[in-house]
């Protein structure tokens, strides 16, 4: 994956990714995340032959400049349920480099609101209190209770940002359109580009709408009928 990227193009990364502040420890300089932002596909993704028994799993992909090594991050997975008794949920997965636990000061919660912001171009922003656990790195939410809007805003979203801790410490997912990135010997969209990597890693890849989840997702397909 490295070789189709130029070594310049992480000196020249037009995004503030990671958010540095210089603070002082015990005497000491350290940097510290301050408001750590990712750039996200735009596209829902599929990949064949990865689905769970009851849910088709659809992804979006991030990019983490400051690992080479681990540049695509699959970050934020939706579980659309087939089964009526059981409910669809989205999956954030925290990169590691943000330790959850010490935010917590827990590896597991079973229940925690959050408080979480959304944009979207159509019908711009809002703001949610929504009910999640946290697993290790992970957030998860289910289509379920009062939450189902703010579940349904964050599937249509061009940019989510969750904070961590009340009003504090949040965490950005957003997209950009015009942001091209390099490929070969040509400039592609971020969503190319991650479903390309995909592609050549041996996995097949296809992408799925919005009008997908309200026709299979058998809890949205009732929810939606209820409230046309």
């Amino acid at each position: 994956m490295r070789d189709s990227i130029s070594s310049g193009w992480y000196l020249s990364w037009p995004f503030a990714i990671w958010c540095l502040s210089t603070v002082i420890f015990s005497g000491h300089q350290a940097m510290a995340l301050d408001h750590p932002r990712l750039p996200l596909t735009a596209d829902w993704v599929v990949l064949s032959g990865k689905n769970t028994d009851g849910h088709v799993v659809a992804r979006k992909y991030a990019l983490v400049m400051d690992t080479p090594d681990n540049l695509i991050r699959n970050v934020l997975l939706f579980y659309c349920s087939l089964k009526e008794d059981s409910p669809s949920y989205l999956d954030f997965v925290i990169p590691k480099e943000i330790k959850l636990s010490e935010i917590f000061g827990e590896e597991n919660v079973p229940s925690r609101i959050f408080r979480i912001e959304t944009a979207n171009s159509e019908v711009g922003s809002k703001s949610f209190m929504i009910a999640g656990e946290v697993k290790g790195n992970e957030l998860f939410f289910d289509f379920s209770g009062n939450y189902r809007q703010a579940v349904l805003s964050i599937l249509i979203a061009n940019k989510v940002t969750i904070f961590l801790e009340g009003d504090q410490k949040p965490f950005e997912f957003f997209t950009d359109p015009s942001f091209k990135a390099p490929l070969d010997d040509k400039e592609v969209s971020l969503d190319e580009f991650v479903r390309t990597m995909i592609d050549r890693s041996g996995d097949f890849s296809r992408t799925l709408e919005m009008w997908y989840f309200e026709r299979t997702c058998i809890d949205i397909k009732a929810w939606k009928k209820s409230h046309p």
